[in-house]
Order: structure tokens, then sequence, then C-alpha cells
């Protein structure tokens, strides 16, 4: 299940709401929510029940933890093959389905810009330097970090990496390199063995970050920007640094 956030030109101010991604199109949860129930139900309540569990915004949605999930699988259950009708629409004439070109995907967190202050508000909790993460080389031998991002969906403190991805709710869909990619998101159960680089490096993400504070379900956790894993004796200068991070752009 590949999820993202989203607005549309005619939002006014733009508000990311939680989308699915189907191909060329989006799928807005809530609005197919509020479509599913509203077949069983008269269509008022049919909105009250979708706005408790599947609520358009993320945060909101992830607090509901299973509640949110299962009530998203019993929405694309029911509607099944008329998620890819554009024509469908909700009682009250809002389009479930959207294609890409009327949409804009945004980030999870403000695209190269700093760490929220705000704790449970898309908090950014970077890795220290160092640890024992995978690393790929550069040419000439020096190691660095790639860059992932992770949502948590269950709060938690002093977490151990065993354990982390039952923290994990959504991961960033590859290594982000621009905003489009930094809104791609998929279940932790949507990865592959191709992602255990992936997976290895949010767990101890995941895990050091919450030795640092208790991590609330809504922060974004990542891996970078490019970490750099520093061999024994090896010093970084600056200019170095600015150097081998703008290599990995």
């Amino acid at each position: 299940m590949r999820l993202c956030l989203f607005d549309t030109v005619s939002d006014a101010p733009p508000v990311p709401r939680l989308g699915l991604l189907r191909g060329r199109h989006v799928v807005d949860v809530h609005a197919a929510c509020v479509a599913s129930l509203a077949e069983h139900m008269a269509a008022r309540r049919a909105g009250e029940i979708a706005s408790a569990l599947c609520p358009p915004n993320l945060l909101e949605f992830l607090e509901n933890e299973r509640h949110g999930w299962r009530a998203l699988e019993d929405t694309l259950a029911r509607l099944g093959d008329r998620l890819d009708d554009p024509d469908l629409t909700t009682p009250a004439g809002a389009h479930v389905v959207r294609p890409m070109t009327v949409v804009r995907l945004s980030p999870l967190i403000p695209w190269q810009q700093g760490s929220s202050s705000s704790p449970g508000d898309w908090v950014s909790l970077p890795l220290p330097q160092g640890g024992p993460l995978p690393t790929t080389l550069h040419s000439d031998g020096r190691p660095y970090i790639r860059e992932y991002w992770a949502v948590v969906g269950t709060a938690g403190e002093d977490i151990g990496a065993a354990e982390a991805w039952e923290h994990v709710a959504l991961v960033s869909e590859s290594q982000p390199s621009g905003p489009a990619q930094a809104a791609m998101l998929r279940t932790r159960d949507d990865l592959s063995d191709a992602d255990q680089e992936m997976r290895t490096a949010i767990a101890l993400a995941v895990s050091e970050a919450s030795q640092n504070e208790p991590l609330l379900i809504g922060d974004v956790v990542r891996t970078g920007p490019p970490l750099l894993a520093e061999p024994p004796g090896l010093v970084f200068d600056e200019e170095l640094l600015r150097e081998m991070v703008q290599a990995l752009r």
C-alpha cells in the first residue's frame, strides 16, 4: 500500500490530505471512506463515522492506530475497482479519485528546512553521527549513510533496535531526492528483501532517536541528511563535508 500527502490547486490555503497512490491517480482516503459508508447508511452518519475513523489528516489517522488502518482496509475492499472511476464522489459531491495532474504532493516535513520544535508535529529527529549503520562507499573508499524517513505510528522511548519496527507506520518510498519523492510513503509491510538496507537503517535510527527523547505518534525519524560514518583516525573538515553531501544530491 503506497500512501502520500496531497492537496489540490483549489485548496486555499493548501491543507495536505492523506491519499492512496493508484497508478496515475490519487485516492482521497477520507472521501473514499465516506463514499463506501454512504452506501449502507445516511450520508450525514457516514460522514461522522469517516471523520472519526479515517480523517483526512495523517497525524489524526495515525492516532487512531489499528482502528484507522482497519477502516481503510475495509474501504478499499468495499469500493474495489470503483477506485479507478474518476467520477466516483461522496454524497456531497467531493471527488474520491483525482488524477495526478490536478494534485500537488506534499513532503512529510518542510523540504530542506530544519526540524520542528513541537513534539508530535512532524518532528525530524536526525540520528547522531556515527553508529553501526549500513554504509555505501565512495569510489575513494569514504563511507556515507543513505537517507531514509520513517513515520512513528506507536509512541515509545528507549526502544531497542529489535522492536523498532513495531513503532513504524510508514517509510519513505526511496531515498528522498525531492519534495515529490518525500511525499510517497509505503507501509512497513510493503517492503521486500531488496529493502533490507532501509529496514536496518531505519530500525537503528528509530532506536537511537528514542534514547534521546520519547517518540510520539507522527514524529518523523530520518537516517540523515546523509550522515558520515567516520572511520577511526579519519577527520572530516567542513569543506570535505560539503563536497560529500553535494555529491549525494
